[in-house]
């Protein structure tokens, strides 16, 4: 691991470089590795909105069963990738983990950690407000609003 903790995988993640993701993957990468601020793949790429990345590891995911495994690790700040891909601003990485579904109510646990600082409790809907992601914002109300329903 580098000085963050991060294995190769996840610094390949973390960069956007599915290509060298999964050659890492097969050569035997552990898929749920985190960093010293327990940033796992998905937290790593959603940050800096790498989408293809997302799907692809979402798809890996699926086809090992192990979807909401990934989808919902929390960082040790409480963050999870939701809340990064709604600081990102990305609809379509928000709108995929959305539809493994994720706890989207999941409040944070810290006031801060590598690229955020909020207020504990602050949820993914909290950090696409104050990041100013209004089209996120309106994807989350939608999809809690649609939960309510189903409930």
């Amino acid at each position: 691991t580098d000085g963050r903790g991060r294995t190769p995988f996840l610094t390949a993640c973390h960069h956007g470089h599915w290509d060298c993701a999964e050659q890492l993957l097969e050569a035997g990468s552990n898929i749920f590795a985190v960093d010293r601020d327990g940033n796992g793949c998905l937290h790593l790429a959603a940050v800096h909105a790498h989408t293809e990345v997302v799907t692809q590891l979402l798809s890996k995911a699926e086809a090992e069963a192990v979807t909401l495994r990934l989808t919902n690790i929390i960082n040790l700040s409480g963050f999870t990738p939701l809340h990064y891909a709604a600081h990102a601003g990305s609809a379509e990485i928000t709108r995929q983990l959305l539809a493994t579904g994720v706890d989207q109510l999941q409040g944070t646990i810290a006031n801060y950690d590598r690229w955020l600082v909020v207020l504990q409790g602050t949820t993914a809907l909290h950090v696409a407000a104050m990041s100013h992601q209004s089209g996120v914002c309106i994807m989350l109300l939608q999809h809690y609003a649609l939960q309510l329903r189903e409930w």
